[in-house]
């Protein structure tokens, strides 16, 4: 993940993702805490720390790792979907989140050879039962441009 440090374009991305997408779902769903961590700014600069750590080049935390089990961390109430749910609820649309999660879904289509990005998530929610809310980040996770 280290390497990451060196795309200024990725780093924004992701700080992008972090803040104003999972972050706004975040803070939503803790409104009414005093945390300074669930303002704006708190945040923020939660985000910037955390980042910052992910790609300490002394971590050597290697990519491998960090995008291993993509049927896990697509799971229903796993961080990646989760916060995909929570930015919606917000009245955001995670459109960063969603990118990263349909790029998981490919490679489990590769990796388990599914027809298509809707068996792969099928696959990562197996044994989920389907509430309305499903129903609604499955559309908003297919119908997304690539």
């Amino acid at each position: 993940m280290h390497e990451a440090r060196q795309d200024p374009a990725l780093m924004d991305w992701a700080k992008e993702a972090f803040v104003k997408e999972a972050g706004v779902g975040l803070r939503y769903k803790f409104t009414g805490l005093t945390d300074d961590l669930f303002s704006e700014l708190g945040f923020s600069e939660y985000a910037e720390d955390a980042l910052e750590r992910m790609v300490n080049p002394y971590l050597r935390d290697p990519i491998d790792r960090v995008t291993r089990d993509p049927i896990r961390k697509l799971g229903w109430d796993d961080r990646l979907v989760g916060s995909i749910r929570y930015a919606v609820k917000a009245g955001v649309h995670p459109q960063k989140m969603v990118e990263a999660a349909r790029k998981g879904l490919e490679e489990i289509r590769e990796m388990k050879n599914t027809q298509n990005l809707q068996s792969a998530l099928d696959l990562a929610w197996q044994g989920e039962p389907v509430v309305e809310e499903m129903k609604s980040i499955r559309s908003i996770i297919l119908s997304a441009l690539p």
